[in-house]
């Protein structure tokens, strides 16, 4: 009994908290939530679900998306297992979701290649409506807390008309038809218009590259994007006005999550050879791994609500496992689960 108390009292993994997750099995799948304390996971919510799963700032709410003949749409699952919401769409196929830190919008890609746009459901009201104008193939929006980042980055004329209905506005990937097939650019996305992303967000401004993923750090005070400028998939943080190669490596860098804090950005990588995951720093650029291995793939990283720990998914003997992970003490726990696949682990706040 002591030797237990002593491993508990000296470990610096989680031991508390909870983790949405979606389970797949042969039949379906749906949103679980783990109980780190007990190692245990509940089911919550419609079956057919797909992520990413959003967990509203309350912590009261998931949002995702459940497929079904008719199309995709966006449900709210409270996280007390009472009767999921459906949003009343105007579109057949909805995706991405992301909450305002008010928890009052969410904002989420409509439409179908490549026409999509992007709504914005209010939750008081219970209503959609289009943001971006007449623009199209908006894809993936994530919001701004403030909007003086829009504002700064809007031409002189157009900042003192700005409507964002007490929201910073959108940030948006937009699908562009380039000279060799499709691209995309990075997207102001206002209730009326949409603006392209300034110059200076850009590394090579005037060439044509596909962007994706893009990620608002804290306070708004960086922004972190996949490009393929350079040649690969690399992450690039623009921060006061300046734009640089952040993950820099020859292999493919992908999805960027921020650390609460927001000076680091967690990403998955295959610079090991296979997939695992890393940490860049903001400012000085430093990466550092998490965890990588020859042996196997580790993806999905998601933060705890104090930067403490990651949880990530791997797949080991042929079954999927969440992972917890320490930062500093570099512990590792693996959580096996009763799925054929686990995607999108999604840390409660």
């Amino acid at each position: 009994m002591l030797s237990i108390l002593l491993t508990l009292f000296l470990t610096t993994l989680p031991q508390e908290g909870t983790i949405a997750f979606v389970g797949y099995t042969d039949a379906t799948s749906q949103i679980h939530l783990l109980d780190v304390a007990s190692g245990q996971s509940t089911p919550l919510g419609p079956k057919q679900v797909r992520g990413p799963l959003r967990w509203s700032p309350d912590g009261q709410w998931l949002a995702c998306v459940v497929e079904s003949d008719a199309g995709n749409a966006i449900s709210l699952v409270p996280a007390n297992g009472d009767a999921p919401v459906f949003i009343d769409h105007a579109q057949p196929y909805n995706q991405f979701p992301r909450w305002h830190s008010s928890g009052k919008k969410l904002a989420y890609q409509s439409g179908q290649f490549p026409d999509t746009l992007i709504s914005v459901y209010d939750v008081d009201t219970q209503t959609e409506s289009p943001w971006g104008g007449e623009a199209k193939g908006l894809m993936r929006p994530v919001w701004l807390r403030t909007s003086e980042f829009m504002a700064s980055a809007l031409p002189p004329h157009e900042r003192d008309n700005l409507k964002l209905e007490g929201t910073g506005g959108l940030v948006a990937v937009q699908l562009l038809a380039g000279a060799d097939g499709w691209t995309t650019q990075l997207a102001l996305v206002l209730p009326e218009k949409s603006n392209r992303f300034p110059s200076w967000g850009y590394d090579s401004p005037d060439e044509e590259h596909s962007e994706w993923a893009v990620e608002v750090g804290r306070k708004d005070r960086a922004f972190v994007y996949e490009s393929n400028d350079g040649g690969d998939r690399e992450l690039f943080l623009v921060n006061r006005r300046r734009v640089y190669d952040l993950s820099n490596h020859r292999s493919a860098d992908v999805n960027p999550v921020w650390s609460p804090e927001g000076k680091w950005v967690a990403f998955e990588s295959y610079r090991g050879g296979r997939r695992g995951i890393y940490r860049a720093h903001r400012d000085s650029g430093r990466i550092l791994p998490l965890l990588d291995s020859d042996k196997k793939d580790f993806w999905s990283p998601a933060w705890s609500p104090d930067g403490s720990a990651i949880v990530c998914v791997t797949r080991q003997d042929g079954a999927p496992h969440l992972v917890l992970y320490a930062i500093q003490s570099k512990e590792s726990q693996l959580l096996p689960l009763p799925f054929t696949s686990i995607e999108h682990p999604a840390w409660k706040p």
